[in-house]
């Protein structure tokens, strides 16, 4: 053994010793920040599901077909409540500072900025300038997933543990439609109200949002 003057961070260490075990140091990450915060698992779970979902139906069209980009939602969406540790009010705020602020073993910095950024936005107005300070080449992804997010906490606003019907998410690069089974939307005017202040959201930041 020879003593050398450069330094590994515990993270890289942990995230070499996980995969040759078959595992990522990242999930066993996520997972203690779901404990340590005492975040609602039942629903980052539920939320979670719908992202994929919706992910699923949009991979071909937005070019996300790489592994790392179902990963970073699947993270976000378990965790995206955890500035409520904070404060109930612009909880979205501080959950970004946490993630792009703390030790997460596993993860790279660029990968906490871009959590950060998913986190920030999954709620109230869309933060393009906070998107902006990402390196140029993840800003995009980083935007097409965040909305994938923020629907998917839309229509989980009620937190009820009952399944509800899955919309079918057409997209066209930065034009999106969803649409819920027959007159389901009309049956549930709250939701209704929201994905109208949602468009009007994304309208702001080059998106254009259709539902019905």
């Amino acid at each position: 053994m020879q003593v050398s003057s450069e330094a590994l961070r515990e993270g890289l260490i942990y995230d070499m010793i996980g995969r040759s075990h078959h595992e990522d140091a990242r999930d066993r990450t996520i997972k203690s920040l779901i404990a340590r915060y005492s975040i609602d698992e039942a629903q980052g779970t539920r939320v979670e599901a719908t992202a994929m979902a919706l992910f699923e139906q949009v991979t071909k069209a937005w070019q996300l077909k790489e592994s790392r980009y179902a990963a970073m939602l699947s993270w976000a969406a378990r965790i995206h409540e955890i500035g409520l540790t904070v404060s109930h009010g612009q909880f979205h705020k501080h959950g970004a500072y946490l993630v792009e602020n703390s030790d997460l073993s596993g993860f790279s910095r660029q990968e906490q900025r871009v959590l950060a950024a998913m986190i920030r936005g999954h709620r109230r107005k869309f933060p393009t300038s906070f998107f902006e300070t990402l390196p140029r080449d993840v800003i995009t992804c980083t935007k097409q997933l965040c909305i994938l997010l923020r629907l998917s906490v839309l229509m989980h606003r009620a937190r009820s543990p009952v399944v509800k019907p899955m919309a079918r998410l057409e997209v066209e690069k930065n034009r999106l439609s969803l649409v819920f089974p027959q007159d389901w939307i009309k049956d549930h005017p709250l939701t209704q109200t929201e994905l109208t202040q949602e468009a009007a959201f994304l309208e702001s930041a080059g998106f254009v949002l259709r539902f019905s």
